[in-house]
């Protein structure tokens, strides 16, 4: 057995090279950790209205976030424009009485009650292109991760002590 004594900083008593070195290291991390959280949350919100509007959006991730490719209908038979409108209208009630649990859930509602029913692309492909720019919103909002000043504070939040050198420490 041997014993290695080393002397650990915070992140305030780093000289500015080990600053630097620890916001690199753990920028993967915290964009790493919030970004998947935010999709899982994102991917758990979608299924909701995808459900409640009897649509399947055909979700992709690429590296620069999710996009919806395409979207298909639930049911077999594609419905007139009438029964449409009709899906429409009920969905919008439905949203409006809708209390999800989690951020996602209540802007992804905001932005389908901001969307209005588009004639050209019918029912399913207003809610797929509102589903889509749902999607663009959660990418910007994961981009946050990846700033130096959100590092930073992430860091200093979270009480980390660091080597000399500005690695992380690990218990």
């Amino acid at each position: 057995m041997r014993t290695i004594e080393t002397t650990l900083y915070e992140f305030g008593e780093l000289n500015q090279e080990a600053k630097q070195t620890a916001v690199k290291l753990l920028r993967e991390q915290a964009a790493e950790c919030g970004s998947d959280a935010d999709w899982e949350d994102a991917n758990e919100s979608i299924k909701a209205i995808e459900k409640m509007a009897g649509i399947k959006c055909d979700i992709q991730f690429s590296s620069q976030g999710h996009y919806c490719r395409h979207y298909r209908l639930a049911y077999e038979s594609y419905p007139s424009d009438e029964e449409e409108r009709e899906m429409w209208d009920c969905l919008m009630d439905n949203l409006r009485k809708y209390e999800g649990g989690v951020w996602s859930d209540d802007m992804l509602r905001d932005i389908l009650l901001e969307y209005e029913y588009d004639e050209q692309r019918g029912y399913a492909g207003s809610v797929a292109w509102a589903i889509v720019e749902f999607c663009d919103k959660v990418y910007l909002n994961t981009c946050d991760y990846y700033d130096d000043d959100y590092v930073s504070e992430w860091i200093e939040g979270n009480n980390f002590e660091f080597t000399e050198d500005g690695r992380l420490y690990q218990h």
